[in-house]
């Protein structure tokens, strides 16, 4: 088991306003680019767990090269031509780690993350 240093109590405000925004404005199975602490950066379909303190990110690619020449924010409507992705497979990630999402647009990455079928003939 790890020890985790005590946090403040602002640091404990934050954390739970935090949790508390993850809960209420992302969408289960919605795509996200979630940027992380230490610098990480996965895009993937997100699925939260309500009674839990963690995200998971089903078929997550990490986003090694951004590609991008005005910011990450470039990359909400699909990867450009210089983006890198590795597969990552499924990220489970505790939400103290996450800093902020961006709502990717399904359209612009669906060459990475192909729509659900739903049962529908093609």
């Amino acid at each position: 088991m790890t020890h985790q240093p005590k946090m403040s109590k602002g640091e404990a405000n934050i954390e739970a306003a935090k949790r508390e925004f993850i809960k209420q404005d992302i969408q289960n199975d919605s795509i996200q680019i979630v940027v992380l602490d230490r610098d990480f950066v996965f895009v993937g379909r997100i699925t939260k767990l309500e009674d839990e303190d963690r995200t998971i990110i089903d078929d997550a690619h990490s986003i090694r090269r951004w590609g991008t020449d005005a910011g990450l924010g470039q990359l909400s409507k699909g990867p450009r031509t210089e983006t890198i992705l590795d597969p990552s497979g499924t990220v489970t990630i505790p939400n103290r780690a996450i800093v902020f999402f961006i709502e990717a647009d399904p359209d612009g990455w669906a060459k990475v993350f192909p729509p659900f079928n739903n049962g529908s003939a093609a």
